[in-house]
């Protein structure tokens, strides 16, 4: 049963201690991605105590159009949406539960983003809500190759020929850092590669638009996790850093976070480099799971040798108001006027990241 005393509004900051035990739990779903953010005045914790472990929940509530809103703490740092589940109780009724505690402090609308197949929220979320967006997430199952040897082989020839051409012809070194050996210095030079890379396409990111965000992704990136473990990985190339990459490790599985490159060497391919770089880390790690995150990028599907998971944007109305209004507004109005304010943020960004370059 959820535990009375916890069924109201908490404010994170109190410090509250959860036991993550479950396995299954993504590593977004821990509280590393929203504490100490400057948004936790805002934030609602939601937990089903038992004698064997804590199913909770994190949201974060907002208001436009007279419409209030939940998603989940850590938007938009997180990638995938779901509870911690670590109790025995159903997620049927745990959830349950939790919509009635979004009602209560009168929420219209549940907004999710990017909740797997596989999710321990999606068989409810798609039975009581409406399904905004499909996506696809591809991964590598590293359990079907002995080692990083037999998977390079079953790579086409092209992508073996030209691995082994850059190592032949330039100076190549590949570097991964592991939590304490981060610093945010080294997080900055990643995210700037980044914001400069998006930039040059043309494309837009809800994280990179907003320079206050990326400041927390830095702290956020810089500091341990105490449930799993944060990687970044350089590739040089005749001594400059042509690409650098963010993924993090939990058990057995990878999550591939952030993949930038330097412009400069685009005709080398940098960033399908120090993919095949990582990869082999993976298997010198013990992980059977790569997980590229969504969307499917083609680079992405490369790799993953055709594996993917769906991974969908939800709504689930809670009341009237936010069932009628609420997905006239995130399916349609929202995705427009979330493009022409990216696109206009990023410009204006750029300009921030090219002093952290070098």
């Amino acid at each position: 049963m959820i535990n009375p005393k916890t069924n109201q509004p908490t404010n994170l900051s109190n410090g509250k201690s959860v036991n993550h035990n479950d396995d299954e739990n993504n590593v977004f779903s821990f509280p590393h991605w929203f504490e100490d953010s400057p948004e936790e005045k805002n934030h609602s914790l939601f937990e089903g105590v038992e004698d064997n472990g804590v199913n909770s929940i994190y949201v974060k509530f907002d208001r436009t159009l007279g419409i209030k809103s939940a998603e989940m703490a850590g938007e938009p740092y997180i990638q995938y949406n779901d509870m911690m589940k670590n109790g025995s109780q159903s997620v049927g009724d745990f959830l349950d539960h939790f919509l009635k505690h979004l009602k209560a402090n009168k929420v219209d609308l549940l907004h999710l983003h990017n909740v797997r197949r596989d999710a321990h929220i999606f068989d409810y979320c798609q039975a009581n809500g409406v399904i905004l967006e499909e996506k696809l997430a591809p991964f590598i199952n590293l359990g079907n190759f002995a080692n990083y040897d037999e998977y390079f082989s079953s790579l086409g020839k092209n992508s073996r020929y030209a691995s082994n051409k850059i190592f032949r012809t330039r100076e190549c070194e590949y570097n991964l850092y592991a939590d304490q050996q981060i610093d945010a210095e080294l997080v900055e030079f990643v995210l700037a590669q980044k914001a400069a890379q998006l930039e040059l396409r043309g494309e837009t990111s809800r994280l990179f638009a907003d320079q206050a965000k990326v400041a927390q992704l830095v702290t956020k990136l810089s500091t341990p996790s105490a449930d799993y473990k944060t990687y970044i990985s350089t590739f040089k190339i005749d001594g400059a850093i042509a690409s650098s990459s963010v993924f993090f490790v939990k058990k057995n599985k990878v999550y591939f976070y952030i993949l930038a490159m330097d412009n400069e060497f685009a005709k080398l391919s940098p960033g399908n480099h120090i993919v095949l770089k990582n990869i082999e880390a993976a298997f010198e790690l013990n992980c059977t799971i790569y997980d590229f995150l969504a969307p499917n990028d083609v680079y992405k599907l490369k790799w993953s040798r055709g594996d993917d998971m769906p991974v969908y944007d939800i709504l689930v109305p809670i009341t009237v108001k936010g069932k009628l209004i609420g997905l006239g507004y995130f399916k349609f109005i929202r995705p427009i006027l979330k493009k022409i304010y990216l696109f206009t943020k990023n410009r204006l960004n750029l300009k921030h990241f090219s002093k952290v370059k070098k």
